[in-house]
């Protein structure tokens, strides 16, 4: 993809004083079905960017995100892929489950 292929992510934006809303990425999978640990979804590109990414960018943007939550087994590796957007005082991490509703439940937590 040349950088002129490049969509740029939307800019993340500050949460207003009533942000109410909290967001669940259940991102712990082990893409079985994407060829299973040889490559991973969250990594690959969409638009010229990982699709955690761009995914996480597309709540930051919106001031009603209080906080977003991505369930994940390997929370380094998570926030390599995020960038700067690891950062936003919003993203929090918990530990992914052997099951999605498993690492739904943690990020409830």
């Amino acid at each position: 993809m040349s950088s002129a292929d490049r969509v740029p992510l939307p800019e993340p934006r500050p949460a207003s004083a009533d942000a109410d809303v909290a967001v669940l990425l259940p991102a712990a999978g082990r893409s079985l079905r994407y060829g299973g640990g040889h490559r991973s979804k969250l990594a690959e590109l969409l638009g010229g960017h990982g699709v955690l990414a761009r995914s996480v960018a597309a709540f930051l943007c919106r001031a009603d995100v209080a906080q977003l939550v991505i369930a994940a087994h390997d929370e380094a590796g998570a926030r390599e892929l995020l960038g700067p957007l690891a950062s936003d005082p919003r993203v929090r991490f918990a530990p992914g489950g052997h099951h999605r509703a498993e690492s739904v439940l943690h990020a409830l937590r």
